[in-house]
C-alpha cells in the first residue's frame, strides 16, 4: 500500500496550524533577569486583529478525519462506525462521572 501524498500534505498543514495557532495563545519570552523564569503572553493582545486568524486554525477536526481515513485504508477497510462505537461506553462513563458531580452543584475533586 502506498502513502497518499494529499493526506500528508493535509496533515502537515494540521500540524502547522495546531503550532501556529498555540503561538497566537502563548508564545513563550525571554527568561526574566530577576526571577530567571520563562515570561509568557499572548501576541493576540498585542496583535487583536489575529484573532480571526486564530479561528481558522482550530484543525482538531481535521486531524480526526484524516486519522480515521488513515487507519480505515490502512487496515483494509475497516467501517468508519466500529471506532466510535467501541470509545461509546468509556466516553459516556467519563463524561457521566466528570458531568455528573458538576450537575448536582459540586464541583470534583482531583487528586
Amino acid at each position: 500500500m502506498t502513502r497518499d501524498r494529499g493526506v500528508d500534505a493535509l496533515r502537515g498543514l494540521a500540524l502547522t496550524g495546531v503550532v501556529a495557532g498555540h503561538w497566537l495563545v502563548t508564545a513563550p519570552g525571554v527568561p526574566g533577569a530577576v526571577d530567571g523564569r520563562v515570561a509568557t503572553g499572548s501576541p493576540l493582545r498585542e496583535m487583536p486583529a489575529l484573532a480571526p486568524v486564530s479561528w481558522l486554525l482550530q484543525t482538531l477536526a481535521l486531524f480526526f478525519l484524516l486519522a480515521c481515513w488513515a487507519a480505515a485504508r490502512g487496515t483494509g477497510g475497516t467501517p468508519w462506525t466500529a471506532q466510535p462505537r467501541r470509545l461509546a461506553l468509556p466516553v459516556g462513563a467519563l463524561v457521566a462521572g466528570v458531568a455528573g458531580p458538576g450537575s448536582r452543584g459540586r464541583r470534583p475533586r482531583w487528586p
